[in-house]
Protein backbone atom coordinates (compact mmCIF):
# COMPACT_ATOMS: atom_id res chain seq x y z
CA UNK A 1 0.00 0.00 0.00
CA UNK A 2 1.71 2.88 -1.43
CA UNK A 3 1.95 5.75 1.59
CA UNK A 4 -0.17 8.67 0.76
CA UNK A 5 -3.35 6.35 0.16
CA UNK A 6 -2.65 4.49 3.59
CA UNK A 7 -2.56 7.95 5.29
CA UNK A 8 -5.92 8.57 3.87
CA UNK A 9 -7.31 5.28 4.43
CA UNK A 10 -6.00 6.03 8.46
CA UNK A 11 -7.96 9.30 8.69
CA UNK A 12 -11.18 6.80 7.91
CA UNK A 13 -10.43 3.92 10.12
CA UNK A 14 -10.11 6.85 13.18
CA UNK A 15 -13.21 7.80 12.49
CA UNK A 16 -14.92 4.70 12.66
CA UNK A 17 -13.73 4.14 15.91
CA UNK A 18 -17.69 4.06 17.71
CA UNK A 19 -19.11 1.56 14.95
CA UNK A 20 -17.10 -1.12 16.20
CA UNK A 21 -17.47 -1.37 20.57
CA UNK A 22 -14.67 -3.15 22.25
CA UNK A 23 -13.02 -4.20 19.17
CA UNK A 24 -9.19 -4.94 18.19
CA UNK A 25 -6.34 -1.92 18.04
CA UNK A 26 -3.52 -1.44 15.99
CA UNK A 27 -1.01 1.19 17.57
CA UNK A 28 0.81 2.39 14.52
CA UNK A 29 4.46 4.04 14.39
CA UNK A 30 2.96 7.21 12.76
CA UNK A 31 0.94 7.51 15.72
CA UNK A 32 -2.41 6.28 14.02
CA UNK A 33 -5.10 3.34 15.72
CA UNK A 34 -6.84 1.22 13.37
CA UNK A 35 -9.94 -0.09 15.21
CA UNK A 36 -11.41 -3.46 13.92
CA UNK A 37 -10.87 -7.42 14.29
CA UNK A 38 -7.83 -9.17 13.93
CA UNK A 39 -8.78 -11.81 11.14
CA UNK A 40 -5.34 -12.98 10.34
CA UNK A 41 -1.76 -13.13 11.64
CA UNK A 42 1.20 -13.93 9.64
CA UNK A 43 5.14 -13.59 10.58
CA UNK A 44 5.45 -10.55 8.59
CA UNK A 45 2.04 -9.12 8.45
CA UNK A 46 -1.56 -8.34 10.14
CA UNK A 47 -4.85 -8.16 9.07
CA UNK A 48 -7.94 -6.58 10.15
CA UNK A 49 -11.67 -5.71 8.86
CA UNK A 50 -12.47 -2.59 9.75
CA UNK A 51 -16.22 -0.76 9.01
CA UNK A 52 -14.57 0.05 5.31
CA UNK A 53 -13.13 -3.43 4.49
CA UNK A 54 -10.25 -5.74 5.13
CA UNK A 55 -6.90 -3.73 5.69
CA UNK A 56 -3.07 -5.18 5.97
CA UNK A 57 -0.18 -3.69 7.54
CA UNK A 58 3.25 -5.16 8.06
CA UNK A 59 4.72 -5.69 11.45
CA UNK A 60 7.35 -2.74 11.08
CA UNK A 61 4.48 -0.51 10.87
CA UNK A 62 3.05 -1.60 14.43
CA UNK A 63 3.89 -0.45 17.66
CA UNK A 64 1.45 -2.68 19.71
CA UNK A 65 -1.57 -4.27 19.34
CA UNK A 66 -4.32 -4.12 21.68
CA UNK A 67 -6.63 -7.04 21.80
CA UNK A 68 -9.72 -6.71 23.46
CA UNK A 69 -13.17 -8.81 23.50
CA UNK A 70 -16.04 -8.35 21.42
CA UNK A 71 -19.42 -7.95 23.36
CA UNK A 72 -20.06 -11.70 21.28
CA UNK A 73 -17.04 -13.12 22.70
CA UNK A 74 -18.18 -12.19 26.68
CA UNK A 75 -21.28 -13.48 25.84
CA UNK A 76 -19.77 -16.94 24.68
CA UNK A 77 -18.16 -17.02 28.15
CA UNK A 78 -20.82 -15.88 30.06
CA UNK A 79 -22.83 -18.80 28.11
CA UNK A 80 -20.50 -21.21 29.58
CA UNK A 81 -20.87 -20.71 33.23
CA UNK A 82 -25.01 -20.02 32.65
CA UNK A 83 -27.10 -21.90 35.46
CA UNK A 84 -30.11 -23.20 34.30
CA UNK A 85 -32.41 -20.96 36.66
CA UNK A 86 -34.64 -18.18 35.73
CA UNK A 87 -33.09 -15.21 37.56
CA UNK A 88 -30.01 -16.49 35.37
CA UNK A 89 -31.48 -16.34 32.04
CA UNK A 90 -33.17 -12.62 33.25
CA UNK A 91 -29.68 -11.75 33.72
CA UNK A 92 -27.86 -12.61 30.71
CA UNK A 93 -30.51 -11.09 28.95
CA UNK A 94 -30.11 -8.17 30.74
CA UNK A 95 -26.53 -7.80 30.11
CA UNK A 96 -27.33 -8.43 26.41
CA UNK A 97 -29.91 -6.05 25.88
CA UNK A 98 -27.22 -3.11 27.38
CA UNK A 99 -24.79 -4.66 25.07
CA UNK A 100 -26.70 -4.21 21.98
CA UNK A 101 -27.32 -8.31 21.06
CA UNK A 102 -30.98 -7.98 20.83
CA UNK A 103 -31.49 -11.30 19.61
CA UNK A 104 -30.14 -12.81 22.37
CA UNK A 105 -31.46 -10.69 24.94
CA UNK A 106 -35.07 -11.92 23.62
CA UNK A 107 -34.01 -15.82 23.60
CA UNK A 108 -33.35 -15.06 27.41
CA UNK A 109 -35.73 -13.41 28.29
CA UNK A 110 -38.02 -16.19 26.73
CA UNK A 111 -36.24 -18.94 28.41
CA UNK A 112 -36.49 -17.43 31.74
CA UNK A 113 -40.36 -17.23 31.62
CA UNK A 114 -39.78 -20.93 30.21
CA UNK A 115 -38.72 -22.25 33.65
CA UNK A 116 -40.69 -19.15 35.14
CA UNK A 117 -43.51 -18.15 33.96
CA UNK A 118 -44.46 -15.34 36.50
CA UNK A 119 -41.28 -13.93 36.38
CA UNK A 120 -42.11 -10.17 36.53
CA UNK A 121 -38.88 -8.95 34.87
CA UNK A 122 -38.53 -10.95 32.20
CA UNK A 123 -42.43 -10.50 31.52
CA UNK A 124 -41.62 -6.67 31.43
CA UNK A 125 -38.20 -7.21 29.51
CA UNK A 126 -40.56 -8.60 27.13
CA UNK A 127 -42.73 -5.65 26.81
CA UNK A 128 -45.59 -8.11 28.32
CA UNK A 129 -48.87 -6.58 30.86
CA UNK A 130 -50.64 -8.34 33.25
CA UNK A 131 -54.47 -7.97 32.44
CA UNK A 132 -57.28 -9.69 34.67
CA UNK A 133 -54.53 -11.83 36.27
CA UNK A 134 -52.68 -13.63 33.27
CA UNK A 135 -49.29 -12.11 31.19
CA UNK A 136 -49.97 -11.11 27.61
CA UNK A 137 -48.46 -8.92 25.25
CA UNK A 138 -49.26 -5.37 25.13
CA UNK A 139 -50.93 -6.08 22.04
CA UNK A 140 -53.16 -9.01 23.24
CA UNK A 141 -53.88 -6.71 25.93
CA UNK A 142 -55.45 -3.92 24.57
CA UNK A 143 -57.63 -6.37 22.36
CA UNK A 144 -58.76 -7.71 25.46
CA UNK A 145 -59.81 -4.16 26.46
CA UNK A 146 -61.88 -3.38 23.36
CA UNK A 147 -59.25 -1.39 21.78
CA UNK A 148 -58.55 -0.98 18.18
CA UNK A 149 -54.88 0.71 17.16
CA UNK A 150 -54.93 3.83 14.77
CA UNK A 151 -52.10 5.44 13.53
CA UNK A 152 -50.11 4.51 16.27
CA UNK A 153 -52.00 4.54 19.52
CA UNK A 154 -55.01 2.48 21.21
CA UNK A 155 -58.32 4.04 21.04
CA UNK A 156 -61.99 3.44 21.74
CA UNK A 157 -63.98 1.86 18.91
CA UNK A 158 -66.69 4.41 19.52
CA UNK A 159 -63.73 6.94 19.29
CA UNK A 160 -61.99 6.22 15.73
CA UNK A 161 -64.83 7.13 13.33
CA UNK A 162 -64.89 10.36 14.99
CA UNK A 163 -60.58 10.71 14.48
CA UNK A 164 -61.17 9.46 10.76
CA UNK A 165 -63.39 12.59 10.34
CA UNK A 166 -60.97 14.65 11.41
CA UNK A 167 -57.90 13.53 9.63
CA UNK A 168 -60.16 13.74 6.73
CA UNK A 169 -60.87 17.45 7.45
CA UNK A 170 -57.22 18.10 8.29
CA UNK A 171 -55.77 16.74 4.65
CA UNK A 172 -58.44 18.83 2.88
CA UNK A 173 -57.00 21.82 4.79
CA UNK A 174 -53.18 20.67 3.95
CA UNK A 175 -54.49 20.58 0.15
CA UNK A 176 -56.02 24.21 0.25
CA UNK A 177 -53.00 25.63 2.02
CA UNK A 178 -50.71 23.96 -0.50
CA UNK A 179 -52.26 25.11 -3.74
CA UNK A 180 -52.48 28.97 -2.30
CA UNK A 181 -48.72 28.69 -1.33
CA UNK A 182 -48.01 27.53 -5.23
CA UNK A 183 -50.17 29.99 -6.39
CA UNK A 184 -48.78 32.81 -4.05
CA UNK A 185 -44.78 32.47 -4.63
CA UNK A 186 -42.81 30.23 -7.36
CA UNK A 187 -40.48 28.94 -4.55
CA UNK A 188 -40.02 28.55 -0.75
CA UNK A 189 -37.26 30.45 1.14
CA UNK A 190 -34.95 27.94 2.17
CA UNK A 191 -31.86 29.14 4.52
CA UNK A 192 -28.51 29.43 2.48
CA UNK A 193 -25.74 26.68 2.23
CA UNK A 194 -22.40 27.14 2.17
CA UNK A 195 -20.37 23.97 -0.27
CA UNK A 196 -18.64 21.56 1.36
CA UNK A 197 -19.19 18.75 4.49
CA UNK A 198 -22.28 19.50 7.30
CA UNK A 199 -21.51 17.34 10.20
CA UNK A 200 -23.72 17.10 13.11
CA UNK A 201 -26.22 19.65 12.14
CA UNK A 202 -30.09 18.79 13.46
CA UNK A 203 -33.88 18.91 12.44
CA UNK A 204 -36.95 18.35 15.05
CA UNK A 205 -38.71 14.92 15.03
CA UNK A 206 -41.64 15.17 17.08
CA UNK A 207 -40.16 17.69 19.37
CA UNK A 208 -36.88 16.03 19.65
CA UNK A 209 -33.80 17.30 17.53
CA UNK A 210 -31.90 14.73 15.54
CA UNK A 211 -29.16 14.99 13.67
CA UNK A 212 -27.59 14.75 10.06
CA UNK A 213 -24.59 14.89 7.51
CA UNK A 214 -24.65 16.72 4.53
CA UNK A 215 -22.53 17.17 1.25
CA UNK A 216 -23.69 20.51 -0.51
CA UNK A 217 -22.59 20.12 -4.13
CA UNK A 218 -20.89 24.07 -5.39
CA UNK A 219 -23.40 23.79 -8.07
CA UNK A 220 -26.57 24.15 -5.07
CA UNK A 221 -28.39 27.05 -4.95
CA UNK A 222 -31.08 27.83 -2.08
CA UNK A 223 -32.80 29.39 -4.87
CA UNK A 224 -33.79 26.57 -6.93
CA UNK A 225 -34.44 23.04 -6.75
CA UNK A 226 -31.61 20.20 -6.26
CA UNK A 227 -31.33 16.75 -7.10
CA UNK A 228 -30.55 14.88 -4.05
CA UNK A 229 -29.68 11.49 -2.66
CA UNK A 230 -30.99 10.73 0.59
CA UNK A 231 -28.63 7.89 2.49
CA UNK A 232 -29.73 5.59 5.19
CA UNK A 233 -26.64 3.76 6.89
CA UNK A 234 -26.39 0.57 8.88
CA UNK A 235 -26.77 -0.56 12.08
CA UNK A 236 -24.23 1.20 14.34
CA UNK A 237 -22.70 3.44 11.64
CA UNK A 238 -22.37 6.85 12.02
CA UNK A 239 -24.06 9.66 9.29
CA UNK A 240 -21.00 11.61 8.37
CA UNK A 241 -18.36 8.46 7.90
CA UNK A 242 -21.16 6.93 5.92
CA UNK A 243 -21.77 9.90 4.03
CA UNK A 244 -17.49 10.06 3.50
CA UNK A 245 -17.96 6.67 2.21
CA UNK A 246 -20.41 6.91 -0.50
CA UNK A 247 -18.87 10.33 -1.37
CA UNK A 248 -15.41 7.82 -2.33
CA UNK A 249 -17.71 5.77 -4.07
CA UNK A 250 -20.40 7.30 -5.89
CA UNK A 251 -18.50 8.88 -9.00
CA UNK A 252 -20.72 12.29 -8.79
CA UNK A 253 -19.73 15.39 -6.77
CA UNK A 254 -22.79 17.08 -8.51
CA UNK A 255 -25.43 15.55 -5.88
CA UNK A 256 -26.45 16.83 -3.11
CA UNK A 257 -25.80 14.01 -0.29
CA UNK A 258 -28.24 14.14 2.76
CA UNK A 259 -27.04 11.45 5.52
CA UNK A 260 -29.62 10.36 8.15
CA UNK A 261 -27.88 9.83 11.84
CA UNK A 262 -30.73 7.72 12.92
CA UNK A 263 -32.30 5.49 10.46
CA UNK A 264 -31.77 2.07 11.13
CA UNK A 265 -33.33 -0.79 13.37
CA UNK A 266 -32.39 1.60 17.01
CA UNK A 267 -34.65 4.27 14.89
CA UNK A 268 -38.01 3.19 15.24
CA UNK A 269 -40.72 2.72 12.21
CA UNK A 270 -41.06 5.93 10.12
CA UNK A 271 -37.98 7.92 10.59
CA UNK A 272 -36.63 7.65 6.96
CA UNK A 273 -40.49 9.25 6.05
CA UNK A 274 -40.19 12.09 9.05
CA UNK A 275 -36.53 12.98 8.04
CA UNK A 276 -37.04 13.70 4.56
CA UNK A 277 -40.11 15.42 5.19
CA UNK A 278 -37.93 18.00 7.99
CA UNK A 279 -35.01 18.31 5.57
CA UNK A 280 -36.92 19.52 2.53
CA UNK A 281 -37.87 23.14 5.12
CA UNK A 282 -33.97 22.98 4.76
CA UNK A 283 -32.62 22.32 1.60
CA UNK A 284 -34.17 23.40 -1.62
CA UNK A 285 -34.81 19.31 -3.12
CA UNK A 286 -36.11 18.51 -6.22
CA UNK A 287 -38.97 16.84 -5.57
CA UNK A 288 -38.91 14.62 -9.05
CA UNK A 289 -35.66 14.24 -8.61
CA UNK A 290 -35.08 12.54 -5.05
CA UNK A 291 -33.51 9.37 -4.73
CA UNK A 292 -33.54 6.72 -1.31
CA UNK A 293 -29.70 4.92 -0.81
CA UNK A 294 -30.56 1.91 1.89
CA UNK A 295 -27.78 0.39 3.12
CA UNK A 296 -27.93 -2.80 5.39
CA UNK A 297 -30.16 -1.89 8.32
CA UNK A 298 -30.99 1.32 6.52
CA UNK A 299 -32.13 -0.86 3.61
CA UNK A 300 -35.11 -2.69 5.37
CA UNK A 301 -35.79 0.81 6.73
CA UNK A 302 -36.55 1.69 3.07
CA UNK A 303 -38.15 -1.01 2.26
CA UNK A 304 -40.58 -1.64 5.62
CA UNK A 305 -40.83 2.35 5.69
CA UNK A 306 -41.06 3.79 2.39
CA UNK A 307 -41.51 1.18 -0.43
CA UNK A 308 -44.04 -0.70 1.69
CA UNK A 309 -46.42 2.49 1.79
CA UNK A 310 -48.10 4.49 -1.10
CA UNK A 311 -47.72 7.45 0.56
CA UNK A 312 -43.91 7.28 1.37
CA UNK A 313 -43.10 5.74 -2.03
CA UNK A 314 -44.50 9.11 -3.80
CA UNK A 315 -41.53 11.15 -2.31
CA UNK A 316 -38.80 9.36 -4.09
CA UNK A 317 -37.53 8.59 -7.84
CA UNK A 318 -35.80 5.82 -7.09
CA UNK A 319 -34.85 3.13 -4.22
CA UNK A 320 -31.67 1.41 -4.13
CA UNK A 321 -31.36 -1.58 -1.48
CA UNK A 322 -27.93 -1.82 -0.79
CA UNK A 323 -26.69 -5.23 1.47
CA UNK A 324 -30.44 -6.29 2.22
CA UNK A 325 -33.07 -6.62 0.24
CA UNK A 326 -36.46 -6.36 2.39
CA UNK A 327 -37.22 -5.89 6.04
CA UNK A 328 -38.83 -8.36 8.08
CA UNK A 329 -41.57 -5.99 9.48
CA UNK A 330 -43.19 -4.48 6.61
CA UNK A 331 -46.42 -5.63 5.29
CA UNK A 332 -46.45 -9.23 3.98
CA UNK A 333 -47.18 -7.19 -0.01
CA UNK A 334 -46.35 -3.95 -1.35
CA UNK A 335 -48.43 -1.36 -2.51
CA UNK A 336 -49.94 -1.83 -5.93
CA UNK A 337 -47.39 -0.21 -8.77
CA UNK A 338 -48.55 3.13 -10.49
CA UNK A 339 -46.76 5.77 -12.26
CA UNK A 340 -45.93 7.45 -8.79
CA UNK A 341 -43.73 4.54 -7.33
CA UNK A 342 -40.78 4.61 -7.32
CA UNK A 343 -37.45 2.48 -9.76
CA UNK A 344 -35.99 -0.33 -7.56
CA UNK A 345 -31.86 -1.19 -7.82
CA UNK A 346 -31.02 -4.08 -6.07
CA UNK A 347 -27.22 -3.68 -4.81
CA UNK A 348 -26.02 -7.11 -3.65
CA UNK A 349 -23.15 -8.74 -1.55
CA UNK A 350 -22.60 -12.35 -3.13
CA UNK A 351 -21.39 -13.11 0.74
CA UNK A 352 -24.22 -11.71 2.91
CA UNK A 353 -26.57 -14.87 3.36
CA UNK A 354 -29.24 -11.80 4.31
CA UNK A 355 -29.10 -10.70 0.66
CA UNK A 356 -29.06 -14.45 -0.73
CA UNK A 357 -31.96 -14.66 1.86
CA UNK A 358 -34.08 -11.84 0.82
CA UNK A 359 -33.45 -11.47 -2.66
CA UNK A 360 -36.01 -13.91 -4.09
CA UNK A 361 -38.94 -12.68 -1.65
CA UNK A 362 -38.32 -9.49 -2.68
CA UNK A 363 -38.85 -9.92 -6.16
CA UNK A 364 -42.03 -11.99 -5.61
CA UNK A 365 -43.39 -9.10 -3.64
CA UNK A 366 -42.41 -6.71 -6.61
CA UNK A 367 -43.55 -8.90 -9.08
CA UNK A 368 -46.66 -9.28 -7.42
CA UNK A 369 -47.11 -5.35 -7.13
CA UNK A 370 -46.72 -5.10 -10.73
CA UNK A 371 -43.19 -3.54 -10.78
CA UNK A 372 -41.19 -3.53 -13.41
CA UNK A 373 -38.07 -5.86 -13.58
CA UNK A 374 -35.43 -3.95 -11.06
CA UNK A 375 -31.96 -3.06 -11.55
CA UNK A 376 -30.32 -5.71 -10.30
CA UNK A 377 -26.21 -5.20 -9.50
CA UNK A 378 -23.97 -7.56 -7.32
CA UNK A 379 -20.27 -7.90 -6.10
CA UNK A 380 -17.85 -10.23 -3.73
CA UNK A 381 -16.58 -7.44 -1.98
CA UNK A 382 -18.02 -8.09 1.86
CA UNK A 383 -20.23 -5.73 3.92
CA UNK A 384 -18.97 -2.95 2.63
CA UNK A 385 -19.78 -0.05 0.24
CA UNK A 386 -18.37 -1.18 -2.66
CA UNK A 387 -17.41 0.38 -5.90
CA UNK A 388 -20.49 -0.78 -7.30
CA UNK A 389 -21.91 2.36 -6.06
CA UNK A 390 -21.16 4.41 -9.11
CA UNK A 391 -22.90 2.41 -11.29
CA UNK A 392 -26.19 2.82 -8.94
CA UNK A 393 -25.53 7.01 -8.79
CA UNK A 394 -25.53 7.47 -12.37
CA UNK A 395 -28.95 4.87 -12.99
CA UNK A 396 -30.48 6.95 -10.05
CA UNK A 397 -30.54 10.24 -12.63
CA UNK A 398 -30.60 8.26 -15.90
Amino acid sequence: MRPAVKCILLLLVICAVGVIARADELHLENGGIVVGKIIKETRDKVTIKTPFGDQEFYREEIIKIVRKKTPQDEYEEKKKSLKETADAHYRLGKWCSGNKLTAKATLHYKKAIGLDPDHEKARKALGHVKHDGKWMTEYEANRAKGLVKYKGEWVKKEELEKLKAAARKKVEKTKIKKTAKKKGSRYKKYPPKSPGLINQATVTIEGSPESYAAFVPKGYSHKKPHPTVILAHGQGDKALNFLRAIQGRCGRQDLLLLSLEKCDHSGGRGMIPKYTAELKKEFNIDEDRLYLFGFSAGGFRAWSDVLSYEKHQKEFDAICFCGCARGGDGPPKLPKYTRESPRVCLLGDLKDPNYRKYKEPALRMLEAGGYPDPKIIEHNQGHTVPKETAQVFKWFTK
